[in-house]
Parts: C-alpha cells; sequence; structure tokens
C-alpha cells in the first residue's frame, strides 16, 4: 500500500449512509414539530443531543492526538476513522446556533431580571460572554482538527518523519487544550444549567466519556467495514484488543492505562474465548 491508494466504502455502509440520511431527514422534521409546539422543551432536548453528538467528534479527536503522542500501533488502523469523524466539527459548529437563539429558554440566568448565585456568576454568565466564549471553543478545536488532517494528508503522500514530529508537538498541548476547553464548555452549557451546581471535576468525567464513546463509535464502525476488503485482513485482532480494553468499566479509571500495556500479550494474542464471551471475539466477518 502506497500513499496514493484509495478505497472504496463497502456497499454496507453506502446503505447505512442512506438509512441515515432519511433518519435525519424525518429528525429535522420532529425537530421542527417540537420547535413550533413546545419551544422550552425542544431546546433542552436538542441541547442533550447536540453534546452526545458533539461529545464523539470531540472524543475522536483527542484519540487521534492521543495516538500521535504516544505514538505505537493501537490506533493505526482506526486512524482514518477517527479522522473522518472529527471532520464533523465545522457541522456541529453549525448545529449550535439554535441553541443560540434558545438560551433564555434553556438557562434561567439568560432571563432579564434573573438572580446570580455569586458575583462571578453575574460576569461569567451572561449571554454575549456565553457567545465569545463558544466561538473560542471551536475555534479552538478547528484548529487542531484542520491541522492535524491536513498533516496527515501530507504524510500519505510524503513519508517524512518531520510531518509526524509536527503531529506529535501539536498533539501535547492540544489534549491540554481540549480538557481545558471541555471542563469550560461543561460549565457553560451543562453545569450553569444549575446555578448552584459547582464541581471541579465534572469536565474531565466528560471528557473520559467523550473518550469512551468514540472507541465504541470506532468498534462499531470497524465491525461494519470489517465485511469487506482491505479492513477484513486486519481488523479482527484490533477489535478483539479494544473489547477486551473496554468491556469493563475499571478500563478508563480503576487501571494504570487506558489501552494495553506493551508486557501484555499484545494485540497478536485474544482472550480465550468462553461461551459467555461475545462473539466479537471471533474473527470479524466470519460466519
Amino acid at each position: 500500500m502506497n500513499g496514493r491508494d484509495t478505497y472504496a466504502a463497502p456497499p454496507s455502509v453506502t446503505r447505512l449512509q442512506s438509512h441515515a440520511l432519511l433518519a435525519g431527514i424525518l429528525g429535522l422534521a420532529l425537530c421542527a414539530l417540537g420547535a413550533l409546539t413546545n419551544p422550552a422543551q425542544f431546546f433542552r432536548s436538542y441541547l442533550m443531543g447536540y453534546l452526545f453528538a458533539l461529545g464523539l467528534a470531540l472524543g475522536c479527536l483527542g484519540l487521534v492526538m492521543m495516538q500521535h503522542l504516544t505514538g505505537g500501533h493501537w490506533a493505526v488502523v482506526i486512524r482514518r476513522p477517527l479522522e473522518s469523524a472529527t471532520r464533523t466539527l465545522p457541522l456541529l459548529f453549525i448545529l449550535f446556533l439554535p441553541l443560540l437563539f434558545g438560551v433564555r429558554r434553556i438557562y434561567g440566568w439568560a432571563r432579564p431580571g434573573a438572580p446570580a448565585a455569586s458575583r462571578f456568576q453575574t460576569h461569567w454568565l451572561t449571554p454575549s460572554a456565553f457567545f465569545l466564549r463558544f466561538v473560542i471553543y471551536f475555534a479552538i478545536w478547528l484548529m487542531l482538527m484542520a491541522l492535524l488532517n491536513r498533516w496527515s494528508r501530507e504524510q500519505d503522500g510524503n513519508p517524512d518523519r518531520a510531518i509526524l514530529q509536527k503531529m506529535r508537538r501539536l498533539s501535547a498541548p492540544g489534549i491540554i487544550l481540549y480538557v481545558l476547553t471541555m471542563t469550560f464548555a461543561a460549565l457553560d452549557w451543562i453545569m450553569s444549567l444549575n446555578t448552584h451546581f459547582d464541581s471541579t471535576i465534572f469536565g474531565f468525567i466528560l471528557v473520559g466519556g467523550q473518550v469512551v464513546s468514540a472507541m465504541s463509535l470506532m468498534i462499531a464502525v470497524l465491525v461494519l467495514l470489517a465485511r469487506s476488503e482491505p479492513m477484513s485482513r486486519v481488523v479482527s485482532r484490533v477489535i478483539c484488543t479494544a473489547w477486551a480494553s473496554f468491556s469493563s468499566p475499571s478500563s478508563c479509571f480503576g487501571r494504570t492505562s487506558l489501552f494495553p500495556s506493551s508486557s501484555s500479550s499484545g494485540p497478536a494474542t485474544c482472550p480465550k474465548r468462553s461461551p459467555s464471551t461475545p462473539s466479537v471475539f471471533r474473527r470479524v466477518g466470519s460466519p
């Protein structure tokens, strides 16, 4: 395989894309109906759905930066799907705009005459500051996404180690920026729903959930892609390792490493399959 090789998505992906488009059109129609009949509930529900979709894209961005920073082969196969997911961020920027029109319906602090819980909130929680920080958050996320995707494409045609070093140098501060911006975004978009709620770890917990959700999405994507060439030749053991890493609740916060350590048997060895073990441990795409 060289840097110019391209592969079309298998027919199963095309069918799924068509079904997703129909579901999206139906969802937009239902959103319009909800906005007309019960605007307050519509905006609250829209916020919840939006945060889920945004979490998938940002979790994928975090995994891309983690892979560039740590190196290794654990995410090589899923790097292209991860990068594809990050490229939905411009669309998510646009999809946030309806929430700006519903700020006063969602957040009590945005309503005229609403009392603030503290002097700090008086200056922090204002519609203009809310909009300004939204622009800053997305400017940082879009910059990270654009640079990493551009350099990754350059690396396809020019496997220069200098490009790899550029991505690594950006990923180090990029992960810090991702955690910080998501922490403040969680404060603005979620915690401020109740101005008396405060937490110093809520944003980090949200970041952890986004990363796990992104990895879960990648497992589902690889299961789908593994039914056709060329992914069917390489994806089975990756799926096995990823499933083993994330199959228990302690995989993220109860172990010393998020991913299998180099001292383990590695991706070449799958856990022994028992009758209760999920069928994903079989070769993906096998009958």
